[in-house]
């Protein structure tokens, strides 16, 4: 019989090694959300921080005046729990209490209080998975405003008695890390709350009703979001994206250079949004962003992790201490911040103690270098995005060849208005001879994989695919002398990843694809970027983690075991049963989910494989028969193969593996034999996503008709 070929071996061959590299590696920053200037903004001199030398590894509260820092009471951040994101707290007015995002015993966020000396610490909320979280306490010290999970809504509960009451008729704008969590404040009289709207900054009164647009896109903006008013009431700040226009319509100015387009720019104005000024770029709480005098803000540099007070007359960015990569700071009175370190133990990225200049920093270059990551604003930045004719946009119909050898055109039209969207991230396929790829993607590289893994997911959802500097098959054999940088591909998918929420997500829900390489970044980026932020989690339909270089576990991600279950993972490494494990693929406890049976055991798969010189059957061409004299020509540029293979996950405490099982038959017409592993012991880990392509695409279906309720 024929075997089953590998036309494009190397094409697929994705090695765990240098996948895994970057697993537990600090986390990248990435491009920082970036506000374009003109030309380059005078520097301001550098400052050492006055809380350096002595930074507790736990939350901690810095005098200003001293420099002394204090470590948060331990029964607080106790209470915290294993979180992956900021605890988002809040201090009353009197300061004398904090409210916090914090995890219950069933892993669930909910709202804690407790004295700020850290007594009396108590769970005030208890609602449903995904829980509560984001605090803002009223003036009075009486309520306290939180976002709620389900459904996705504020919600305001009485202090005293515990009750709490959801706001009707308020819709958060999507979670857009560029300009942060979008928390709820209440207004200096508190009567109403400010909240980020879709279409800008919004009121809505306490006892509920319709909301009033308070800042909405103008003067060349086109959003606003993370909303604060000073304690006064006369001022506002905020993050808002576009072009800043003056009234007279010049561009607005930042340390006197005129500003460009803004990917997420920080502004302050008077309460109606007169008097707009750029503030350098930084991220905050909106409970917690001013002083008590309303004279200054707090902020922090998420990339960097120094914590920023801005001097809101002369607009000066002072550093004042340093946090981690994503944490927040919050005002307990005048002269006292209490900052949250994100990560335990953690520092920033830097590993320095200078902070960088206080000034907004640059678009990325755009050359290829490490400190610039590619432009996602730029078309020929992504393989595949909706709209365009590219790898993922031609005919997805497939021949079905039965054992006969008789064949079936099947008809498989693109979804029309898809309601969820597709990120994949491609595995090792790069044959640059460079440590990290360039940004030009190969034709038997980048668009092949893309088109033999990703395209058919074009049926049931909006596909896109960044290109991004991966580490390089030179790379992983030793053929270069540089060392790869494993942080650099992170750093992009990341940054890819939030260009499309702040640019195309609006509030969609999303399906995250990875394999090998592809699937490692995408195991990292929910562990370090989704996981920890509820309304990202939210939106997480599912997770496929094919081919995984690691068994890490993903937090609070659980595994999918039923059609039509959303916010839930599906991951397996692929071996044929004849050839099990041991491998570099599926060692250790990793999970295992049969696509095509996702409550477990045996079940037929059904694989596509894309013909012509990308084929990965058939050899050169694709032919997927035996005996190529006299079969019918094959139209499509799929085929698949039904009742051909059956799959089910096989776990013997060493080993957790998709098994899949080809059944050989000498009077079957077709090719039979899953031949061509490109190096021992990886199984068939090029075949881990077409073996069960449309199976992983079913899945999807039924999952994006949940979500779209």
């Amino acid at each position: 019989m024929k075997p089953l070929a590998l036309a494009v071996t190397v094409v697929l061959l994705l090695v765990a090694a240098a996948a895994c590299g970057g697993s537990d590696g600090a986390k990248s920053a990435g491009p920082a959300p970036s506000v374009p200037v003109e030309a380059e903004a005078p520097a301001a001199p550098a400052a050492t921080p006055a809380a350096v030398a002595g930074v507790p590894e736990v939350d901690y509260v810095l005098d200003l005046d001293t420099g002394v820092t204090t470590a948060l009471p331990e029964a607080i951040v106790r209470s915290r729990g294993p979180l992956s994101g900021p605890s988002q707290y809040a201090v009353s007015s009197d300061g004398s209490r904090l409210a916090y995002a914090g995890r219950d015993d069933r892993g669930v966020l909910q709202i804690f209080v407790a004295s700020i000396d850290g007594t009396d610490v108590r769970q005030v909320t208890h609602d449903p998975r995904p829980g509560a979280w984001s605090p803002a306490w009223s003036p009075d010290g009486t309520k306290i405003a939180y976002r709620s999970g389900s459904p996705r809504e504020l919600a305001v509960l009485d202090v005293a008695s515990g009750d709490s009451a959801q706001i009707s008729n308020v819709v958060f704008t999507p979670y857009d890390r560029d300009k942060n969590f979008n928390g709820p404040q209440f207004t200096p009289d508190g009567s109403s709350l400010l909240y980020a709207g879709t279409d800008g900054l919004r009121t809505v009164p306490v006892t509920g009703g319709k909301s009033t647009l308070l800042i909405g896109p103008d003067g060349g903006l086109d959003d606003a979001g993370s909303g604060s008013l000073s304690p006064d009431g006369s001022l506002v700040t905020y993050m808002a994206s576009g072009e800043p226009l003056s009234p007279e319509g010049s561009r607005l100015t930042y340390q006197g250079e005129p500003v460009g387009h803004c990917g997420a720019c920080r502004f302050v104005a008077n309460a109606d949004n007169t008097d707009k000024r750029v503030l350098r770029w930084c991220l905050s709480s909106p409970a917690g962003t001013w002083s008590p005098d309303s004279s200054r803000i707090v902020c922090t540099d998420w990339e960097e992790g120094f914590v920023y007070v801005i001097d809101i007359a002369t607009g000066t960015a002072k550093p004042v201490a340093v946090g981690s990569v994503g944490s927040q700071a919050i005002w307990l009175d005048n002269h006292t911040l209490l900052v949250d370190v994100l990560e335990v133990g953690s520092t920033p990225s830097s590993a320095s103690s200078e902070p960088p200049e206080a000034e907004l920093p640059a678009e990325s270059a755009g050359d290829g270098s490490a400190e610039a990551a590619p432009d996602y604003s730029e078309d020929d930045a992504w393989i595949c995005r909706p709209g365009r004719d590219d790898v993922c946009a031609g005919s997805l119909d497939i021949t079905m060849v039965s054992a006969d050898g008789s064949t079936e055109v099947v008809e498989v039209p693109h979804a029309a208005d898809a309601p969820v969207d597709c990120l994949y991230v491609y595995p090792t396929v790069s044959q640059d001879k460079m440590a990290n790829s360039d940004l030009v993607p190969g034709e038997d590289e980048e668009l092949a994989a893309t088109l033999i893994q990703a395209a058919r997911f074009g049926s049931v959802c909006d596909v896109y695919v960044p290109v991004y500097r991966q580490i390089t098959l030179a790379a992983l054999f030793g053929e270069v002398s540089a060392e790869p940088d494993f942080e650099i591909p992170y750093g992009d998918v990341l940054a890819a990843f939030r260009h499309y929420l702040a640019n195309d997500g609006a509030g969609r829900g999303f399906v995250l694809i990875g394999h090998s390489q592809g699937a490692d970044l995408v195991s990292r980026l929910i562990r370090e970027d989704i996981a920890g932020v509820p309304a990202l989690r939210e939106r997480l339909v599912s997770a496929m983690i094919l081919g995984p270089p690691s068994a890490d576990v993903l937090p609070d991600i659980p595994p999918c075991i039923a059609q039509g279950q959303v916010g839930c993972l599906v991951s397996y490494a692929t071996y044929d049963a004849a050839s099990p494990p041991p491998g570099i693929f599926g060692a250790g406890p990793a999970l295992c989910t049969n696509p095509a049976a996702l409550g477990g055991g045996s079940a037929p798969l059904h694989p596509a494989f894309v013909l012509g010189p990308q084929a990965i059957v058939g050899g050169a061409g694709g032919i997927p028969f035996a005996d190529a004299t006299g079969a019918p020509e094959i139209t499509t540029a799929w085929v698949g193969y039904p009742d051909f293979v059956t799959g089910e996950c096989v776990d013997d405490g060493s080993f957790g593996y998709l098994s899949v099982t080809i059944h050989t038959d000498p009077a079957d017409a077709r090719t039979d034999d899953l031949a061509g592993d490109a190096l021992p012991d990886i199984g068939l880990h090029h075949l881990d996503s077409n073996i069960a392509v449309d199976d992983l695409v079913a899945v999807v279906a039924a999952q994006a008709q949940t979500f779209a309720g």
